[in-house]
């Protein structure tokens, strides 16, 4: 976002900001009182940088996620919570959306702990289609999250009608286990069986890391 974005005046009314739902969290009745006595008149807003404004709104909802009686809104996701949803669209090998309870939009999923080679890398349709066959459009879908990444995305073990999909996945050399982010070491026997039956990507003795393929487009 260019500096002059970022230095342009707020004008947008506070009972907007309120109604927002990325501002819900901090319109529960003490912390939104206090940002409303903070943001009126409408002409202190002008006078604040849209950053100071997001700082204001950030403090307000740790102080409102702490006080007696919060809880999350309905239908909102957090971590470490087991969702069951069904399948929507698979994307590519280790992405997809599931329309899951209480969300108007489908929610986009990386399957945790692996990685899959990229739509434009070698075996990257082949890795697509094989997850497009464990989970179908429609088909129940078990979400284990175990957090939120920095692009919004449900980071999660995933189930499809009963099968764990990593593993599966992994088992199938239709993907890589995800070594910086690996929890479950059991993964990392399940690839070195793949890799020794040349299952998948791996009949490619050279079979570059979606990781390292990323970094070289980049380059």
């Amino acid at each position: 976002m260019s500096s002059l974005v970022q230095n342009q005046a707020v004008t947008t009314p506070t009972v907007t900001l309120c109604l927002d739902q990325s501002y819900r969290p901090i319109c529960y009745p003490t912390a939104c009182f206090i940002y409303l006595t903070l943001c009126m008149p409408f002409k202190i807003i002008n006078r604040f940088k849209r950053s100071r404004l997001l700082q204001i709104a950030a403090a307000l909802a740790a102080i409102a996620a702490t006080w007696p009686g919060h809880s999350p809104a309905k239908g909102s996701v957090t971590d470490s919570q087991t969702l069951q949803c069904t399948v929507n669209h698979v994307h590519d090998g280790d992405t997809l959306r599931a329309n899951c309870p209480g969300q108007k939009k489908a929610a986009r999923v990386r399957i945790h702990q692996i990685d899959a080679p990229e739509l434009d890398q070698k075996y990257g349709i082949a890795s697509r289609d094989y997850l497009r066959q464990l989970c179908r459009k429609g088909d129940p879908v078990q979400l284990n999250v175990a957090s939120i990444d920095q692009y919004g995305r449900l980071l999660a073990d995933v189930q499809c009608n009963g099968n764990d999909v990593g593993t599966t996945m992994v088992g199938a050399g239709a993907a890589w286990v995800y070594d910086q982010y690996v929890k479950d070491k059991s993964l990392v026997d399940t690839q070195e069986r793949a890799r020794q039956a040349r299952k998948g990507l791996w009949h490619d003795r050279d079979a570059i890391a979606p990781w390292q393929f990323r970094r070289e487009q980049r380059q």
